[in-house]
């Protein structure tokens, strides 16, 4: 029997890809067109790999969790160990064919685990759980990536409050999270991660320094207005005022060449697709399938969310891509990957 995608779906997915592709392509013009090449390849195997796994039995795909959330593991060990700094931190695994993420990799699988370790509630489960969380948490908090490490409680709790688990299950990692807070930003951040949040709190002081990119981020997008600048025409763009505009900046890119109109197409791609997710969530009767839709859009909705808001100066600067707009070989083929998986769920539903 022929299976079904969504077709919907697969050209939101394939709009915000295309929409990327033009505002990196702008964003790389001087210095790094290679990027932009690259980035397109990375596109083309994410959406072979997307058709791929949106036509293969989701159980089929379930049963390698755990060996893929072990794998991605010592990746992250590895990567500790053997992997040089770059912009002060140990984040990419150095491979024949180019270089790796592997943080991105175990987003994915501790996704996969959790959704069937949370699809019935259990003490036992509840601990599994946790424990599935705290040890990539850990890895990538030594990297040092806080950000990215903040993610994987962030999701583990959200799942835990839509799954059946009882409230008192919600309240432990709650209370836990009020106590540990205060302690972890005084005793286990680094200095320039203390720093990145108080100059969040107070640009004006840190504005020479970690304060920079996100007032010339603001800057630009504040100068895109309703229309933009057009097309390859953004001076703070084309001028080389915002930083890594291709990466961790591309929405300040975004906004200052399409402006407020273009910015507001982009929100709406991404808010169809969680309307699209919420639809088929509601649907679905299997609650290992439920779960695993809901950290789908727990992770674009954080990422997405997180990274326009860091962009305009209400969140703190963080390293977390935008969803198929910014440039990453890894952050892309997971993300495509695990929307092919979602996609096969929703084809074993209809």
């Amino acid at each position: 029997m022929m299976r079904r995608i969504d077709p919907f779906f697969t050209f939101l997915l394939l709009a915000i890809a295309i929409f990327g592709l033009i505002v990196l392509k702008s964003a790389v013009i001087h210095d790094f067109e290679f990027l932009f090449k690259r980035q397109i390849i990375w596109d083309t195997v994410g959406f072979v790999v997307f058709f791929i796994l949106s036509f293969i039995k989701f159980d089929r795909v379930n049963r390698l969790f755990p060996l893929g959330y072990v794998i991605s593991i010592i990746l992250l060990i590895v990567v500790l160990k053997t992997s040089e700094e770059i912009f002060g931190s140990k984040r990419w695994l150095h491979l024949p064919f180019g270089a790796i993420q592997p943080s991105e990799i175990a987003k994915l699988m501790t996704v996969g685990v959790l959704s069937n370790l949370l699809s019935r509630e259990s003490f036992k489960r509840f601990i599994l759980s946790f424990l599935v969380v705290i040890f990539p948490f850990i890895l990538v908090f030594l990297e040092p990536d806080l950000g990215t490490a903040i993610i994987f409680p962030t999701v583990w709790f959200l799942m835990l409050y839509v799954s059946k688990y009882r409230r008192r299950y919600i309240y432990i990692p709650l209370v836990s999270i009020l106590i540990i807070t205060p302690i972890a930003f005084n005793h286990l951040l680094m200095d320039y991660q203390r720093e990145r949040i108080m100059a969040f709190l107070m640009p004006e002081k840190y504005s020479a320094s970690r304060a920079y990119q996100m007032i010339q981020s603001m800057r630009a997008i504040g100068s895109g207005m309703l229309f933009g600048r057009g097309y390859m025409m953004g001076p703070f763009n084309l001028y080389g005022y915002i930083p890594v505009n291709h990466s961790d900046f591309i929405f300040s890119t975004l906004a200052e060449e399409f402006g407020f109109l273009g910015s507001v197409v982009l929100i709406i791609l991404y808010g169809l697709i969680l309307s699209r997710m919420y639809r088929h969530f509601s649907r679905l009767r299997n609650d290992r399938n439920k779960l695993f839709i809901c950290g789908f859009t727990v992770l674009l909705s954080i990422h997405a969310l997180y990274n326009m808001g860091m962009c305009l100066g209400i969140l703190p600067v963080a390293g977390l891509p935008l969803p198929l707009v910014a440039y990453g070989g890894t952050s892309t083929f997971v993300f495509l990957s695990f929307a092919g998986m979602v996609n096969s769920v929703i084809s074993d539903h209809e």
